[in-house]
């Protein structure tokens, strides 16, 4: 999808990093029992972001980690020096 949008060819390098996290989702039980389906799919994602991407500004900021995000509400709440 992003090469499409970008006309870029995208590169991924695989680290063999042992990492647990996983950000597979499964909405079946949201659609069973909540009636919800997403509005918008992965493509339709990536073109608007793709779109829109300007409009963000310097992906660099803090406020586009959530690990410096939580850093900073901890030290607003005084969980972390």
């Amino acid at each position: 999808a992003v090469e499409k949008e970008t006309g870029r060819e995208i590169l991924v390098e695989i680290k063999n990093r042992e990492d647990f996290r996983n950000y597979k989702v499964d909405c079946s039980k949201a659609r069973e029992y909540l009636g919800f389906a997403p509005r918008y799919g992965v493509n339709d994602i990536v073109s608007s972001l793709w779109r829109h991407h300007q409009e963000y500004g310097d992906m660099s900021q803090t406020r586009y980690y959530n690990i410096e995000v939580f850093k900073q509400i901890m030290k607003q709440d005084g969980k972390l020096r």
